[in-house]
């Protein structure tokens, strides 16, 4: 799903008069998973794949998904849509996993500051963009920082085939491991 398709299924949601579990929470469910299909084989990119330019394009395609779903947190019309199915007699007849997951939702929106008033959620928000920023800023220098492998002496090679230590032997006698 693309962040286009997603908008426009997020605001069929929003323009929903008669809010059903289907067609408010199990449509938002459907979008914001298939929106995290998407992030989590970038994850996976980022981590492992050789080319630069390949992790590059990965994370600022990460970046543009998680702001994005970031923004669903924080989205006052699809709150009170929301919160609006949240107050009717189906939903408060749910039981099992459907009251738990429009429970855990409406938990997530009282985390992001809708029980407070705007000034405060105003706050919560600025405040949740720079730990974003410094957060992506610790990893980027985790990973510049991080060597991708690690030197082991003779007497750390226990349970290694000898084949695969001798390609890794170095000239001091240690045996340098791929870890990355």
């Amino acid at each position: 799903i693309s962040i286009e398709n997603a908008s426009i299924a997020l605001d069929n949601i929003k323009q929903v008069k008669n809010s059903t579990f289907d067609n408010v929470i199990r449509a938002y469910d459907k979008v914001y998973n298939s929106l995290n299909r998407v992030i989590l084989p970038l994850d996976l990119i980022i981590e492992v794949d050789p080319r630069e330019e390949v992790r590059e394009a990965a994370k600022t395609a990460q970046a543009k998904l998680k702001n994005y779903i970031y923004g669903l947190a924080i989205d006052e019309d699809l709150y009170n849509v929301i919160k609006g199915f949240s107050e009717t007699k189906e939903a408060k007849e749910l039981t099992g996993t459907g009251k738990k997951f429009l429970d855990d939702l409406m938990l997530s929106y009282i985390k992001a500051g809708f029980n407070l008033g705007e000034e405060k959620r105003k706050e919560i928000k600025e405040l949740k963009s720079v730990i974003d920023k410094l957060g992506k800023e610790f990893n980027s220098n985790v990973a510049a920082a991080s060597s991708n492998f690690i030197e082991i002496t003779e007497d750390q090679t226990g349970g290694l085939d000898s084949t695969y230590l001798a390609a890794r032997k170095t000239e001091r006698g240690t045996y340098k491991i791929d870890v990355s």
